[in-house]
């Protein structure tokens, strides 16, 4: 039987885990590459498919973060305040 836990202990929990990318997803792309190069020389398929299928999903990622960096760098210098729009 597992615990029942109150809703605002749930939300502190959420938001004290909550993940900082400040460098968007750089670090996951690099460990899941070298993860694919440990794969490969030890001839793992089953590794080299899964962490191929990582490295494509952090970099899609890291691909929408760095979109939306240069976005809000382009609306910074033109002075467009996002968030009212």
């Amino acid at each position: 039987m597992g615990t029942i836990y109150n809703r605002s202990v749930m939300e502190k929990a959420k938001e004290y885990y909550k993940r900082d990318y400040t460098d968007g997803y750089r670090r996951k792309c690099e460990f899941y590459l070298k993860a694919i190069q440990d794969a490969l020389e030890s001839e793992n398929v089953p590794k080299i498919e899964y962490s191929v299928a990582k490295l494509d999903y952090f970099l899609r990622r890291q691909k929408e973060y760095l979109d939306k960096k240069q976005d809000n760098i382009f609306c910074e210098r033109l002075g467009i305040d996002k968030k009212s729009k």
